[in-house]
């Protein structure tokens, strides 16, 4: 590890090389929410489904990268970054093509779920692949450009989507991102030396991610239908489990989040929280606008993307 230090310390362009091909994969995951939303009422037309049962498309995906995130970031320090970042970019690559394939609703969700649990993986092996090879210097700055190029991703999206959809159909807004996947896995692999391995094997507290999973899922089910019953005991049912990962977190040897630490951090609390709240009010106008532009106002997936990419913009 001392040796590949020296060498991204070394070579300028070594870091930098590895900088562009690990934010080009990074990409690919808000550009595969921001895209598919344009191309749901064409999703809904082809495979007879309604609007409502095509919104769980980003809605899924975000899901399952939620879930996976915390336990995915564990188990990228016990096998290693770059192997956990490539084994992710494959599976976000396969996820990619399988939806794109799908005959039906069912199939496509369950790509879009592979999606989402690979992309968590990806993204925060990406950014800790980042850390370390700019170890020495730059940090921030490469993280820096590495967060451009997710709000690249999401804000030319809706374009990109739009154009997909109207020149090849909705299958395309999901295929096109496989060859540039596996374009970035056989660049990855000759072109960025060297592997980052924790030297701290502690286990993946399963435990704990499955309450932080269940709290998330029954969560995210109850907030869709709140005017029901069923929703108000989902969301009860998620605070109680969110409230139990808390706990067993706090009493855990080996946690997947120390609690105590991230509470005595002012400045990232209050970042989180701001983030929380910008992106909360983003997802949901983002994508009942891509249904009431194409729906209700007629226009067409490129002019609905064009509309879309203002706000971003």
């Amino acid at each position: 590890m001392d040796s590949y230090a020296r060498y991204y310390r070394r070579y300028r362009s070594a870091r930098l090389r590895a900088l562009i091909i690990i934010s080009l994969a990074i990409l690919q995951f808000p550009l595969a929410v921001s895209a598919s939303l344009v191309a749901i009422p064409n999703i809904a037309n082809d495979l007879q489904v309604s609007a409502v049962l095509v919104g769980w498309i980003p809605a899924v995906f975000l899901l399952s990268s939620l879930v996976s995130q915390l336990p995915g970031g564990r188990l990228s320090d016990l096998i290693g970054l770059k192997k956990a970042f490539m084994g992710s970019t494959l599976i976000f690559a396969i996820g990619s093509l399988v939806a794109g394939a799908s005959p039906s609703i069912e199939m496509l969700l369950l790509a879009r779920v592979m999606q989402g649990m690979a992309g968590a993986i990806l993204a925060s092996a990406g950014m800790a692949m980042i850390s370390r090879i700019y170890a020495a210097k730059g940090r921030g700055a490469a993280l820096g450009w590495m967060t451009s190029a997710v709000y690249l991703g999401m804000t030319a999206g809706p374009l990109i989507g739009g154009w997909l959809v109207d020149w090849s159909g909705w299958r395309s807004v999901f295929i096109l991102p496989v060859p540039i996947l596996i374009g970035v896995i056989i660049a990855l692999h000759w072109s960025v030396p060297g592997e980052w391995v924790s030297s701290e094997k502690h286990p993946i507290d399963w435990l704990g991610a499955t309450l932080f999973a269940l709290g998330m899922i029954l969560l995210f089910s109850g907030s869709t239908q709140l005017i029901e019953m069923s929703g108000m005991i989902f969301s009860i049912l998620g605070i109680g489990m969110i409230y139990l990962f808390v706990k067993w977190s706090n009493r855990a040897t080996y946690p997947l989040v120390n609690i105590d630490l991230l509470v005595q951090n002012k400045p990232f609390i209050r970042s989180v929280l701001a983030a929380f709240f910008m992106y909360s009010s983003q997802y949901g106008i983002v994508l009942i606008l891509a249904l009431y532009l194409q729906y209700n106002r007629g226009l067409s997936p490129t002019d609905t993307g064009q509309l879309m990419m203002l706000q971003a913009l």
